[in-house]
């Protein structure tokens, strides 16, 4: 498989101008480093800024009024990367300048990255650990609650967040496939992190937790659509990946 350049999106050599330029994509080693940091600093914080969220009201108000949660989370719903597939499809669909086939590539890392996230759900199973104020404390774990009929029952499990693992799935898909406004999607992913934390949904850990794994799946998209549309046999359209 091709490498993908850590670089900003440039335009191939001898390129007219018309084609799709090669992506973005942050050093995983680095980013490895930056969820072991974050993990790290999370822990401490965990007890401290979901009993604060409880304490102040603000939790309530946030469980009071899910329209604004609703908006608010959007970022972290499936539905958002169809969406954003969707738009992205039909963009490309109508420029002329690029060969149909190459339509799915791109989009198809988004979505496929929005399915992988959903494997979040055997996180909760495997680790068992129950959101804030479910009258249980932070480290009472219960492994693979239920046997396998808990693998689709995780109601009340936390970890890791299944709404941070899907928002952050999208931003570095996203940020692969449209690198200049990687600012935007990645900010939308961290409020929707944020929002769980502050509506006592989950611990901040949770939400480390499904950032990082959000990441990974965002890599898993890309290697598959590499797979099954490989640059190089697209005609020289754009960069090789």
């Amino acid at each position: 498989m091709n490498k993908m350049p850590n670089a900003e999106c440039q335009m191939p050599n001898g390129t007219t101008g018309n084609e799709s330029p090669v992506c973005w994509r942050a050093p995983a080693w680095l980013l490895t480093i930056l969820f072991i940091v974050l993990f790290a600093i999370a822990i401490p914080l965990d007890t401290p800024l979901s009993k604060a969220a409880h304490e102040c009201g603000l939790a309530g108000f946030l469980k009071t009024h899910q329209n604004l949660t609703w908006v608010w989370r959007f970022p972290g719903n499936f539905f958002y990367a169809v969406i954003a597939t969707t738009h992205f499809l039909a963009y490309r669909w109508v420029d002329r300048d690029v060969l149909k086939r190459r339509i799915w590539r791109e989009p198809s890392i988004l979505i496929i990255s929005g399915i992988l996230s959903g494997v979040n759900q055997v996180g909760k199973w495997t680790f068992g650990r129950y959101r804030p104020y479910k009258g249980h404390t932070l480290y009472d774990l219960h492994w693979f609650r239920d046997g396998w009929r808990g693998m689709f029952e995780t109601k009340d499990l936390g970890f890791p967040s299944g709404d941070a693992a899907m928002a952050f799935a999208a931003a570095f898909s996203l940020a692969i496939i449209m690198p200049r406004w990687r600012w935007l999607w990645f900010t939308l992913a961290i409020l929707v992190s944020i929002e769980r934390v502050c509506e006592n949904s989950h611990y901040p850990t949770d939400v480390v937790a499904g950032a990082a794994l959000g990441w990974i799946c965002a890599l898993a998209a890309w290697a598959v659509t590499d797979k099954i549309l490989p640059e190089k046999t697209l005609d020289g359209i754009g960069g090789k990946l």
